[in-house]
């Protein structure tokens, strides 16, 4: 007999008794993490953890294969109706200097309407 064969009878009778087991315990209602009923949601709104400064996305021209629309900073940046409000624009700095001028129109854009900017080192795209 091979040893692979052997191998493979020795994890398929492992695996079984483990199936046992879990499924013995499951079904006779004496589970590990039994559930139980959760308390009420006490919310300190003093109780500051950390701050929130705003929220964002990222335009990526390498991926998408160019800048943002102007409709498509308005929708991602404006307030209005049917905007999203985003506060931070995530800028990514390519590790090919060519690139820069890329992003630099939706920049432009975001700053206009006074949004912050977080940079993101030069990372290469593709392995």
């Amino acid at each position: 007999m091979k040893s692979t064969t052997i191998f493979g009878k020795m994890l398929s009778a492992v695996t079984a008794a483990a199936l046992l087991f879990t499924s013995t315990a499951v079904f006779s209602g004496n589970t590990p993490l039994e559930a139980s009923a959760a308390g009420a949601a006490v919310i300190d709104t003093t109780d500051e953890h950390q701050t929130i400064r705003g929220f964002g996305g990222i335009n990526l021209p390498e991926w998408a294969g160019s800048d943002m629309t102007d409709a498509q900073v308005q929708k991602a940046f404006g307030n209005g109706e049917d905007e999203l409000g985003l506060t931070i624009l995530r800028v990514y700095i390519s590790d090919d200097s060519s690139a820069w001028k890329n992003a630099v129109p939706t920049a432009k854009k975001a700053q206009a309407l006074e949004r912050r900017f977080l940079l993101l080192p030069g990372i290469p795209l593709q392995a």
